[in-house]
């Protein structure tokens, strides 16, 4: 960690002031419960850290039983930070590389494409750019042997790119890295997040087990209604068990928090616990992969974090999962991390707004898309059309009165004889174009790569002549998300 240049507001979270400015955005965001909080280092002594958490509303609208500091949220893909530092520590210990194949690990590992685990490597895993389909949900069991269940099943994913190409955002691949470090290790997933990061956090305010729900205080994920009608708490509690290294941490904003402490403090948590070496700290956020072509809010990727500048270095990560959304935003050259839990699908709006807040309370800017003067409009019409991937689609279409509308689609709110809400589209300049959605500005990219049209949204959804089918989920989970 190196010196801070801000100091924490005395009131910030700590005020009935503050308690009462989160409560009235949540009711005005139909958001049914969240915690928000803020962690602060003062020194390099851990007894000298502060953690600040705020709890708002219900975490179920079904039972109304209220969000106080022990209720578990979902993490959703703020997991893939855990996970990394999982295979983080396995590089640690000389057990592999970022340069390792998946094939040296997993040798009967196979994807669609002849010879790909030769290629894929650790690095590709953690940077999303290893070319798997990125969202090939397959529910095969909830019992110990699920993960194992699930590789058996990646052949059947369609590779969008080969190892190395542009970043896809791709949760089969931390499924896989998960996998790695189970193999090495010889212990589950689930198990290994306890031993090897929970304990020296000294946190047990964390599960992914579906079975171990009712064990604990737990936040039920809420959807809006088509009709603007107040969300609805979700019957299904969580994603396929396989999809554990990708997305199915639960947990508290103070357990969240006390795993931000050991990435600030270059690996060592605030117990003292290692947790981390400094180098392989120093990794995890550097930039292993530029966004300088397709972003301007975010500035690359690192090893599972996603990279910003908010006026200082950022390392970010959010979570969308069955009903729930959350977000952990970390400043390393402050000592100062942000984490925001809530129960609802439409959070990121909340996260947004509230981080825009407490960013202004220190002297720091959130970053917002940048729409260029000099933006070429008519580049618009060349997007006209179907832009998809197994699991999402982008349709661009052009209304009566000339205006250029995108609307987004996934397997999951893809419903028959529904239309997708669309939005007006403009270009922000260069290759970017921006859409206003839910309150918030959302940005995309044109990118060519090999001969190939693709629009980067996060994930990689390229040009198509057919109409948006959507894989779905195969199992019994297939309607998790109704």
């Amino acid at each position: 960690m190196t010196a801070q240049s801000v100091s924490l507001p005395k009131d910030l979270l700590a005020t009935a002031e503050w308690q009462k400015r989160i409560d009235d955005l949540a009711v005005s965001l139909d958001i049914p419960g969240a915690q928000v909080g803020v962690l602060m280092l003062h020194s390099d002594n851990a007894e000298d850290a502060e953690i600040r958490v705020v709890n708002t509303g219900v975490a179920s609208r079904d039972h109304g039983a209220p969000v106080n500091d022990r209720t578990h949220f979902h993490y959703g893909s703020i997991s893939k930070v855990w996970t990394t530092t999982l295979l983080m520590q396995l590089i640690d210990e000389g057990k592999i590389t970022l340069d390792t194949t998946v094939a040296e690990v997993l040798p009967k590992l196979r994807t669609d494409v002849d010879g790909a685990t030769e290629q894929i490597t650790v690095r590709h895993l953690l940077t999303h750019t290893s070319g798997i389909e990125g969202d090939f949900f397959r529910f095969t069991g909830e019992d110990e042997g699920a993960l194992n269940a699930y590789l058996d099943t990646i052949p059947e994913a369609q590779s969008i790119t080969e190892a190395g190409g542009p970043h896809s955002y791709c949760n089969s691949g931390f499924s896989i890295a998960g996998a790695i470090a189970v193999e090495l290790r010889g212990e589950l997933w689930d198990d290994l997040i306890i031993s090897q990061i929970a304990a020296p956090l000294g946190v047990t305010d964390l599960f992914s087990k579906t079975a171990d729900a009712g064990l604990y205080q737990t936040a039920a994920g809420h959807n809006p209604q088509p009709d603007g009608s107040p969300a609805v708490a979700t019957k299904t509690w969580q994603l396929p068990r396989a999809l554990g290294p990708a997305g199915l941490l639960a947990g508290t904003a103070d357990t969240m928090l006390r795993f931000a402490a050991s990435h600030l403090r270059d690996g060592v948590a605030l117990t003292g616990e290692h947790v981390l070496s400094p180098e392989s700290a120093l990794a995890m956020r550097s930039e292993q992969h530029s966004f300088d072509q397709v972003s301007t809010t975010m500035t690359g990727w690192g090893l599972g974090w996603a990279l910003a500048d908010w006026g200082t270095p950022v390392l970010t990560h959010s979570g969308g999962t069955i009903g729930q959304n959350a977000n952990l935003t970390v400043f390393p050259e402050l000592g100062f991390a942000i984490c925001i839990l809530t129960n609802s699908a439409v959070g990121s709006t909340f996260v947004a707004q509230l981080e825009e807040i407490i960013a202004k309370e220190i002297g720091l800017t959130r970053p917002v898309p940048r729409d260029e003067e000099l933006a070429d409009q008519g580049a618009l019409r060349d997007l006209i059309g179907n832009w998809s991937s197994p699991w999402m689609c982008l349709e661009i279409t052009e209304d009566e009165s000339g205006v250029v509308r995108a609307a987004m689609s996934d397997a999951w709110s893809a419903k028959p004889g529904v239309t997708a809400p669309s939005f007006p589209l403009r270009a922000a300049g260069q290759n970017r174009f921006v859409y206003e959605r839910s309150g918030r500005t959302a940005e995309i990219s044109r990118v060519n790569h090999q001969g190939r049209e693709f629009i980067w949204t996060g994930r990689l959804l390229e040009r198509s002549p057919e109409p948006f089918k959507p894989a779905g989920v195969v199992g019994s989970a297939a309607n998790a998300s109704n």
